[in-house]
């Protein structure tokens, strides 16, 4: 019986080597996706919350604030920008605008305060999204508002033009 003991016990440590050796893989591989999983985060995270330049917006989507605008503030990241500038003249705006909306600017719509057209009593205005058609209208808007939504690929900008401060 003696003889048979020594292969009982290495058999015996060799099979308890393969379970510690099969754990510890398991643990690294783990342990791997887990790293995977956080550095894919941390990218969608920034890529997300990347703040952009308003001189990178203006390559990007090839538009170009007025030389002549004042006040301008821009906050934006890569799915998101808000721009604001005000312009002494109407001409200054025109440009800017059928570079970003080639349909211009509707005359008292505000993209901002804008309900479905339900009634034949409002002015309602057409908007295209993807693949469908749908009509809109900015109540109790002034015409000295105007706006649109227009799309550029993957980017849709919101342009609210104001002339009630104008001289």
């Amino acid at each position: 019986m003696s003889a048979q003991s020594p292969d009982i016990d290495t058999k015996k440590k060799n099979d308890s080597y393969r379970k510690d050796k099969s754990n510890w893989l398991g643990i690294i591989v783990v342990a791997i996706l887990i790293l995977c999983v956080l550095v894919i985060v941390n990218m969608i995270v920034d890529l997300w919350t990347e703040n952009r330049t308003l001189d990178e917006f203006e390559v990007i989507y090839n538009v170009r604030v007025p030389d002549n605008a004042t006040n301008v503030i821009f906050e934006g990241t890569k799915w998101s920008s808000q721009l604001y500038f005000e312009v002494p003249d109407e001409s200054s705006i025109s440009q800017f605008v059928s570079t970003v909306c080639s349909e211009g600017l509707h005359t008292g719509f505000d993209p901002f305060n804008w309900e479905y057209a339900t009634n034949a009593t409002v002015r309602p205005i057409e908007f295209q999204d993807g693949y469908r058609m749908f009509s809109v209208y900015s109540p109790n808007t002034s015409d000295l508002i105007s706006g649109n939504h227009c799309d550029l690929g993957m980017q849709t900008f919101v342009v609210r033009l104001d002339k009630s401060h104008s001289n």
